[in-house]
């Protein structure tokens, strides 16, 4: 058997490809052939070995005559070449013809999240050898495309094969990762105007988000006399890369109120007085005095203090601050009028009675915390007391100090254990000393306020039933007397 194998391959017009392969069993020739699908008509007679016979027939015909095979046109399959004279076959062939398509350009786009990991461009070509060049050049030096590395753009892959060079164009366009900032906090004072609340946040965020809940003018503008305090979220992104919130909690500042300015006249011997009190119905408390007040507060102390304005500050946060002035004036005292004290002790009903002209321009005391209108103070018991005299209209302030003696009107010195002593009482807070006189003067008997008493005796002898006086001598040099009787 005569068997013989030839291949050929031929470069002719680029980009076309003739590739046939020739075998021979028997008497018939076959030749493989493949042509590429751009190439124009060719003539298969030209693809057969040198020794080929002319004038054959081929079967099935082509479109474009004898041998002209247009891709284009015909179909790829076997055609049979024949040579015959007198119906005898001097040459046989089987041509074997194959279409091969050159790779398709592409013209394709992706969209890439900015976060997105690495993504082979190849896969979007109809290329799969991937020995192509890409243009521009990827970091990767691959096809691989990096999001976090490579621009957005167009790329370029230059493929070239055996039916020439084909280019694709893959668009990528990368998507960043919405970002709405850095939550943060926003203290707006109630008077203020509308105030954008993306400027609150911080970091970068995206423009074009929403807020929620929605703010009354619809868009992203806080107004303090319309919207609510809290907690407002703003949220960016879209469905194929997602979505980011942050939020800013708004509060709403009053605005400070440090009250009205005011004129203080003082006494001089007032005690410490609150200037805050000075400053009309409704200051906002926690405010500062300038200048300093001795007292460190708001407590102004004639006697430590200086007369002059002072001023109260009063701040809000993001409302700022508000002031108002005490100017603080300093009343002398009047002059002393004439004050005269009658008193009644040694009696059920001890009392004192202030006489000063036009009493009812002045207020009375005996404690300087408790004054009262009337000038009279009854069912007192004996001691030292101080008798306070303010001026209602006015810086007057007197005092005096008087003692009311306490003690019996009458004693039994029988020894009953009932009054044998005579003595005075309620007057713990002052020392002394108490002479006993009989009616003619004589001294009978001295005794202090530690003594129990005179027991109504003179020598250890009994004195008869009578008046007796005293005299009592103060540690301050003061005197007072007064009488009493025995009875026996």
């Amino acid at each position: 058997m005569n068997l013989f194998k030839m291949l050929r391959c031929a470069f002719l017009l680029m980009p076309a490809l003739f590739c046939y392969s020739q075998t021979s069993s028997g008497s018939t020739a076959v030749v493989s052939l493949e042509i590429c699908s751009n190439e124009s008509s060719v003539d298969l007679f030209t693809m057969l070995n040198a020794d080929a016979v002319a004038g054959g027939v081929w079967s099935p015909s082509l479109s474009g005559g004898q041998g002209i095979f247009n891709p284009a046109v015909d179909n790829e399959g076997t055609y049979l070449y024949t040579v015959t004279t007198n119906y005898v076959t001097l040459y046989e062939v089987e041509v074997e013809v194959s279409v091969v398509d050159p790779i398709a350009a592409t013209t394709t786009s992706t969209t890439l999240c900015s976060n997105a990991g690495p993504v082979d461009l190849i896969g979007f070509t109809n290329d799969t050898s991937n020995q192509g060049t890409w243009v521009p050049e990827l970091s990767s030096g691959t096809s691989v495309f990096n999001p976090s590395v490579d621009e957005p753009g167009i790329y370029s892959y230059i493929a070239s094969g055996a039916c020439g060079t084909t280019v694709s164009e893959v668009y990528v366009e990368v998507i960043d990762t919405a970002n709405s900032g850095i939550s943060t906090s926003l203290s707006i004072c109630e008077g203020s105007s509308p105030f954008n609340l993306f400027d609150a946040l911080e970091g970068s965020p995206d423009l074009g988000g929403t807020w929620s809940p929605p703010l009354r003018n619809g868009s992203g503008y806080f107004d303090p006399q319309r919207d609510a305090p809290g907690v407002y979220s703003y949220t960016v992104g879209n469905d194929y890369c997602g979505y980011s919130s942050a939020s800013v909690t708004v509060s709403i500042d009053q605005s400070p109120f440090a009250g009205s300015d005011a004129v203080a006249d003082l006494c001089v011997n007032n005690g410490p007085v609150d200037l805050y009190a000075f400053l009309g119905d409704g200051p906002d408390a926690g405010g500062s005095w300038s200048p300093a007040l001795s007292g460190g507060s708001g407590w102004f102390d004639p006697l430590t203090d200086q007369e002059g304005v002072y001023t109260y500050t009063i701040s809000n946060g993001s409302c700022g601050m508000d002031t108002a002035t005490v100017e603080v004036r300093l009343i002398d005292t009047n002059n002393q009028p004439n004050v005269s004290l009658a008193i009644t002790d040694l009696s059920g009903n001890n009392s004192i009675h202030v006489q000063i002209p036009n009493r009812t321009n002045y207020h009375y005391s005996l404690d300087n915390i408790n004054y009262q209108s009337s000038n009279s103070f009854t069912n007192l018991s004996g001691g030292k007391y101080t008798v306070y005299i303010r001026e209602i209209e006015g810086c007057g302030f007197f005092h005096k100090e008087v003692v009311l003696l306490g003690g019996p009107k009458f004693f039994t010195p029988n020894g009953d254990g009932i009054n044998d002593y005579w003595s005075l009482f309620d007057i713990s807070n002052i020392d002394y000393t108490i002479k006993v006189f009989d009616r003619y003067g004589r001294p009978i008997d001295t005794f202090d306020n530690h003594s129990i008493g005179w027991d109504g005796t003179f020598n250890g002898n009994p004195l008869p039933s009578a008046d007796y006086w005293f005299l009592v001598n103060f540690e301050d040099g003061t005197t007072k007397n007064g009488h009493f009787t025995l009875l026996r």
